[in-house]
């Protein structure tokens, strides 16, 4: 997997695979950074080294799989959810969870998040 430097301004943009974030990145001016460290199979310790790293306000999209060893099973993520995610004194905390768009949709068809 090719890794790119990513933009050097206040927000950052890194994830495993291009798709999910380009429109983003395109809007928002930022260059995306592909990173193995948060590749479904990518070991906890590594993903977590490379939250590390980051800017205190940056985007990291991933798998559900890296997301749920991150916290060690104490959360689930369905396909397409998102967790925000503080960092506090090196600690990762989850904090919010947002459902699948088709989740949602299936909860309320008119509901919006």
């Amino acid at each position: 997997m090719a890794t790119r430097a990513c933009s050097r301004r206040r927000s950052q943009v890194t994830q495993s695979t291009a798709s999910t974030v380009r429109a983003l990145a395109l809007e928002r001016m930022l260059e995306i950074e592909l990173r193995d460290e948060l590749a479904p199979d990518a070991p906890a310790a590594d993903a977590s080294a490379l939250l590390a790293e980051l800017l205190d306000t940056a985007l990291v999209c991933t798998h559900r799989e890296v997301i749920e060893r991150l916290f060690d099973g104490d959360v689930t993520c369905e396909k397409g959810a998102a967790w925000v995610v503080d960092r506090v004194a090196g600690r990762l905390d989850a904090v919010a969870y947002v459902p699948s768009p088709t989740s949602r949709e299936r909860a309320s068809p008119n509901a919006f998040v």
